[in-house]
């Protein structure tokens, strides 16, 4: 026999899971391969993880710290191999702040063996609280019980994905671009900001002709940007704007500061890369969408942290 719930009691729920903000629970899309630094850690000086949206497992990469010496004594010393563990990832949820919290464990307690978890809370898409939209947390926790001590004895170590805090420029080249000759950009990691100047291609102008010249560029200053590195060490930075509800253009910037890569490559890459995309309404061609392709051998550094 089935029991029904009755519809206004349906609509009662969700409105009280509406006005508590778990209504908007449900499953996103993310990429969590990042590298993180140790907040609160006795254990490690640093961690990766390995995850895309879909995979039904979650890869995490621990850095132990390196042995302690004992004074007046001479030792040798030798980094310790990073630990790995694979975690089936039980949820990857959004709240009403748009907060995605993914969550991974391996109970092997039934077999005397420990509970091992990991919980990533990626405030990128935050819309509550704007200024946590660069900062990633990881928690690492085990837990297993001691016979000894009689009772489960729980370790947590914590990380953050801090964003690059180095503030660098390039002058790029087109890459098979019919509408901009080149560009300039300089991020600044400290502000989360981008300034990105682009050239503009003249329009060829007949022989004898006075034709109307084009603003030769067109300047950007882009704020709020979000900036992460991946487990390979590239610095990704993206920062863009919406205009298009008021006849304006929705304009996107992807910035990848390939520097500090370490993962192999079919071809090679260049120092940056820069993606700008554009999107806007025109009468007679409706939507309209647009995306050009810059890079550069040479980045200068003005600030070179992190």
């Amino acid at each position: 026999m089935k029991l029904m719930m009755p519809s206004y009691l349906i609509s009662l729920s969700m409105l009280l899971l509406s006005n508590l903000g778990l209504a908007n629970l449900v499953p996103v899309e993310s990429d969590l391969s990042l590298s993180f630094d140790a907040n609160r850690s006795s254990r490690y000086i640093s961690a990766k993880t390995f995850y895309a949206y879909g995979d039904s497992s979650l890869t995490i990469s621990l850095q132990p710290q390196m042995p302690t010496c004992r004074q007046g004594m001479a030792c040798i010393q030798l980094m310790p191999s990073p630990v790995s563990y694979e975690l089936p990832v039980v949820s990857s949820v959004t709240n009403a702040c748009g907060v995605v919290t993914t969550k991974a464990l391996d109970d092997r307690r039934p077999v005397d063996g420990p509970l091992t978890s990991v919980k990533i809370v990626d405030n990128s898409k935050n819309s509550c609280n704007p200024s946590l939209v660069n900062v990633v947390r990881l928690e690492f926790s085990t837990e297993i019980f001691s016979r000894g001590m009689r009772k489960p004895v729980r370790t947590l170590d914590k990380f953050l994905s801090a964003p690059s805090q180095a503030v660098y420029g390039a002058d790029l080249e087109a890459d098979s671009n019919e509408r901009y000759e080149s560009a300039s950009v300089t991020v600044d990691g400290r502000t989360a900001t981008i300034d990105l100047s682009l050239t503009q291609v003249q329009p060829l102008c007949p022989k004898g002709q006075d034709c109307q010249s084009i603003e030769p560029t067109v300047d950007y200053k882009l704020e709020n940007a979000r900036i992460r590195t991946n487990s390979c060490g590239v610095v990704q930075t993206i920062a863009g704007f919406d205009d298009t509800p008021v006849d304006g253009i929705e304009f996107r910037v992807t910035i990848n500061n390939n520097m500090g890569n370490s993962c192999p490559t079919f071809a090679p890459l260049s120092a940056i890369e820069v993606v700008v995309e554009q999107r806007y309404y025109s009468r007679l061609e409706r939507e309209v969408q647009t995306i050009d392709f810059f890079r550069s051998e040479n980045i200068r550094f003005i600030k070179p942290t992190n």
